[in-house]
């Protein structure tokens, strides 16, 4: 299936131009409707196939788990990717649950 997601412009650089392979999402109705070999339409540009998703409660807990290098390159820290995510997900979105789509590029 095809899905339409969108990213600000930074992350869509980071897709294009730095190897960016993790999207992480809130667990609305919306992500949560994802499956593994869905094929995502970023920005109507790029497209990726989801190889993987991992499920976690909080963005400290993937954070412990994920390689934040692959979330956000270039960034300067976990730390300074957290503070990212919370800027973009309130608290109160962030108790939907944390999904990490594990991404790979598709041959078009």
């Amino acid at each position: 299936m095809l899905v339409k997601f969108w990213v600000q412009g930074e992350a869509l650089d980071m897709y294009k131009f730095d190897g960016k392979d993790l999207e992480v999402r809130v667990g609305d109705f919306f992500v949560r409707r994802v499956v593994v070999g869905d094929v995502l339409v970023i920005n109507e540009r790029l497209r990726r196939r989801v190889q993987a998703i991992r499920q976690y409660e909080t963005f400290v807990e993937m954070l412990e788990h994920e390689d934040f290098r692959r979330i956000a390159p270039g960034v300067s820290g976990q730390s300074e990717v957290l503070r990212r995510l919370r800027l973009i997900y309130p608290e109160r979105r962030e108790r939907l649950g944390v999904y990490v789509l594990e991404l790979k590029p598709v041959d078009v």
